[in-house]
């Protein structure tokens, strides 16, 4: 893949859908996502936007697909699209602040937990955003919060370790300022 700095993951993920769709409607994207959308449309090499009533769509042209396989070094759409598919499939690199470790663990040991009983919200909402927590319904009732599998994995990754236990344990020496921990 070409390494180049000025192209997010959000971004390289809506040419991606707009070369595998064709068409994209404003009215199914949320706003953050609708701002990269916008964006690559002023470019107008990438997605053009196309004015049809009240809702902006964005459609592919010739330079969107002809980008994307250079982007991935690709002959063709299809070898693209299996790159993409792959590169997507890897995680962000994503380092947690102690507030967010916080958070997750609490979802992790007590989840499902009710928003009222959460640390923070906001917090919340960040790790919802990267897929480490999920917003559920609990027999029927909306409000409740759990830990995904990513969650979990994000949580062992955090401490180098591969399982809960010796997560919990690698963030006791952490915590008591023991320098060195030994994965079992």
């Amino acid at each position: 893949m070409v390494n180049d700095p000025d192209f997010t993951r959000a971004e390289i993920q809506a040419v991606f859908n707009i070369v595998k769709n064709g068409i994209v409607s404003s009215k199914t994207l949320n706003k953050e996502t609708l701002e990269v959308y916008k964006k690559l449309a002023c470019s107008n090499y990438f997605i053009t936007s196309g004015l049809t009533g009240p809702v902006n769509n964005f459609v592919s042209h010739n330079g969107t697909a002809s980008f994307f396989m250079k982007f991935y070094e690709s002959t063709s759409i299809i070898e693209a699209v299996e790159k993409h598919v792959l590169c997507m499939a890897v995680p962000e690199p994503f380092i947690m602040t102690r507030v967010q470790l916080e958070v997750l663990q609490h979802a992790i040991e007590q989840g499902p937990i009710e928003d009222g009983d959460l640390i923070s919200k906001s917090t919340r909402d960040e790790l919802v955003a990267k897929g480490y927590i999920a917003r559920i319904r609990v027999k029927g009732e909306e409000g409740f919060n759990a830990a995904t599998y990513a969650g979990r994995y994000m949580f062992c990754q955090h401490f180098g370790t591969e399982t809960l236990s010796d997560a919990y344990e690698a963030q006791l020496y952490k915590n008591l300022g023991l320098k060195s921990f030994t994965v079992k």
